[in-house]
């Protein structure tokens, strides 16, 4: 009987601690397995939990668990508790369940699940898809092409190198694309997204949402809210959607719109394009009001719907109206400003073309104010003045290189226009009447 005795003891330590490819259950605070498949079972404590090699399944139960399923392609549950998770190599399947947990996908394909809690999530090399779930997240994506899902809660998903996608889901999250063609999302929340290095793909969601392109070439969608959106370097595109947006195109030839909203837009450096769309909106080709000659570029901006504000700033640019009342501002540089419907406000300068379309038009034309340094001496024109619908103002600079009291008007009949002369030199040509007169114009000399 004692020789049975201590037979059956060896056969059970074989058991627990043997090498082979079995399938073992096992309870304890510490725990190893094999160098098969296995499945593992911590207890309600703390455990310390190693797979070692295998397609092993692991359980932690409750308690704060270390868990290293070591190779193989394993699937970890570190239940209850704040548990630490290391997939090891492999193509892993890992879920921190509740508690405040650290997953490392480490090599390998992995599926990483925060679960409850404040999670922090590693996917390591190769492609990994990392979902915080609930709670306050953080989701590193390294290497890879990577997904990463914030679920709810305030999150932090950091996509690393690689072409990834992030989705913010709902709270406040902050979404960081890294290096790679990246696509991020925001979602529900008043989210941050950063595209950094890339041609990457950005979208806000829902409420007021802040997007900065980065480098490359970056498409960024404000969705519904007050937006900012942020082109940065690279040729962007970049519209603000619903709401109230502020979008700033930044280096690079840019194609901006506003869509429904009053918007503010403003171009920067390169040849824009601006759409203000619906809406009352504010549109710059150059920057912003105190944008300097470093930003000039040829622009195109389109009020769209709505009473708008266009403001040319430096370089060449076009500025159209379209729908509403609107104020058109030539500034610098030889623009063209169409006023399009509605009873609009276009003042020029030096070398612009003035059009006001339908509606009764105020045109303001500023001698000698608005030149870039090194713009030549060039006619304004007006092309479609009507003296008894639209008015006409004359702004000449105190001090400036023309004076009013020199002003003479040279009608030509048969073209029905006036050319309006200051000390021999042709500063305007109206366009549309021949019968203009001194009493038809608003002289201002500040």
């Amino acid at each position: 009987m004692a020789f049975l005795g201590l037979l059956m003891a060896m056969l059970l330590a074989f058991s627990i601690g043997g090498t082979g490819a079995d399938e073992e259950v096992v309870d304890s605070d510490a725990l190893d397995g094999t160098t098969g498949d296995d499945t593992l079972e911590g207890t309600e404590d703390g455990d310390l939990i190693n797979g070692w090699a295998g397609d092993d399944m692991i359980s932690g139960l409750a308690g704060d668990d270390e868990i290293d399923a070591g190779t193989g392609d394993d699937v970890v549950n570190g239940d209850d508790g704040n548990d630490t998770i290391s997939g090891g190599a492999g193509y892993d399947q890992l879920s921190g369940d509740a508690g405040n947990d650290l997953i490392n996908g480490d090599g390998g394909l992995d599926t990483l699940s925060g679960g409850d809690g404040g999670d922090t999530l590693n996917g390591g090399a190769w492609d990994d898809v990392l979902m915080g779930d609930a709670g306050w997240d953080l989701l590193n994506g390294d290497s890879g092409n990577d997904q990463l899902d914030g679920g709810g809660g305030y999150d932090v998903l950091n996509g690393g190198d690689g072409f990834d996608t992030l989705l913010g889901g709902t709270g406040f999250d902050t979404l960081n694309g890294g290096n790679g063609n990246d696509r991020l999302e925001g979602g529900d929340g008043r989210d941050l997204l950063n595209g950094n290095a890339g041609n990457d793909t950005l979208a806000g969601g829902t409420w007021n949402d802040t997007l900065y392109g980065g480098a490359g070439r970056d498409v960024l969608l404000g969705g519904n809210g007050n937006d900012s959106l942020y082109g940065e370097a690279g040729d962007d595109a970049l519209s603000g959607d619903a709401g109230n947006d502020s979008i700033y195109g930044g280096t690079g030839n840019d194609l901006i719109g506003g869509d429904d909203g009053n918007d503010y837009l403003a171009g920067s450096e390169g040849d824009d394009t601006v759409y203000g769309g619906n809406g009352n909106d504010t549109l710059f080709g150059d920057g912003h009001y105190n944008a300097g000659p470093d930003l000039v570029g040829n622009d195109l901006l389109s009020g769209g719907a709505g009473n708008d504000l266009l403001i040319a700033r430096y370089g060449n640019d076009t500025l159209n109206g379209d729908d509403g009342n609107d104020t058109l501002l030539g500034v610098f540089g030889n623009n063209v400003l169409n006023g399009g419907m509605g009873d609009d406000l276009l003042t020029g300068g030096d070398g612009d073309t003035l059009t006001g379309g339908e509606g009764r038009d105020a045109f303001v034309i500023q001698f000698g104010e608005y030149r870039a340094p090194d713009q030549t001496d060039e006619s304004s024109t007006i092309t479609d003045f009507s003296a008894s619908d639209d008015t006409l103002t004359l702004r000449f600079a105190e001090g400036g290189a023309y004076s009013a009291e020199d002003l003479t008007l040279v009608p030509d009949v048969e073209n029905n226009l006036v050319s309006i002369v200051v000390d021999g030199q042709t500063l305007l040509v109206v366009q549309g009447t021949a019968a203009l007169t001194l009493d038809d114009i608003e002289i201002v000399t500040a």
